[in-house]
């Protein structure tokens, strides 16, 4: 962001330095989207990091930081273009800033758009869990489904605090755990998403991990099978 700060501060120490007062209202445009263009960066940098917190694994390096860099170097390029200010070409100042803007607003974008897909893939895969459990009436199942709504009550929304941080990965750690205190993994977890669909092969039925299971949550009278 460095650079990116001292093109802002160029831009802006230039009417003192030249006399051109018809170059005024350039500057002026130029100072605007640079403004624009630094804050957000800024925060896209800063929300990346937050973002990678949730999400270690997510790769945003083609779609998020090389945007940054490509907006830094852009923002190296316009230094050197007024240093010659007396030289300018004005149509090729302007579009280099409103390229230095686009992909401010490229890589902020994609950040928050790999946010709401990674985010969205996790509650899709937990999300039929959640409602088996519902329907099977599983102790804990309403907390499971309260933190299930709060996180897709954060797919678009971006975490820009360490606080966001923290309540996402609560209630993701959360419903991790939940799943396993209730054991709704591996076959159990097949079987209560095929009963509560009301498609479970009654086979299953004579594994003696499933039958435990119904036995321990009293759930014989809540399933629905088919037979053959």
């Amino acid at each position: 962001m460095n650079k990116l700060q001292r093109l802002k501060e160029e831009i802006q120490s230039l009417p003192a330095k030249k006399s051109r007062l018809h170059l005024n209202e350039d500057l002026r445009r130029y100072n605007t989207l640079a403004s624009e263009s630094l804050e957000t960066l800024r925060q896209t940098h800063r929300t990346t990091e937050q973002v990678a917190a949730v999400f270690p694994d997510l790769d945003l390096q083609v779609t998020v930081i090389e945007k940054i860099n490509s907006a830094v170097r852009t923002a190296q390029s316009l230094r050197k273009t007024l240093e010659k200010i007396e030289n300018i070409q004005t149509k090729k100042a302007d579009d280099n800033f409103q390229l230095l803007n686009n992909t401010a607003r490229t890589a902020r974008n994609n950040l928050r758009d790999k946010w709401s897909a990674t985010l969205k893939e996790k509650i899709d895969t937990y999300d039929k869990l959640v409602k088996a459990s519902s329907s099977a009436n599983l102790r804990g199942s309403s907390s499971l489904a309260e933190k299930l709504e709060r996180l897709r009550g954060q797919t678009d929304i971006l975490p820009k605090t360490e606080d966001a941080v923290l309540k996402v990965k609560s209630d993701l750690d959360g419903i991790n755990t939940s799943f396993q205190d209730l054991g709704l993994e591996g076959k159990i977890g097949d079987f209560l998403i095929a009963a509560a669909a009301g498609r479970a092969n009654a086979k299953i039925l004579l594994d003696n991990e499933v039958q435990e299971f119904i036995e321990q949550n009293q759930l014989w009278s809540s399933l629905s099978v088919k037979i053959g």
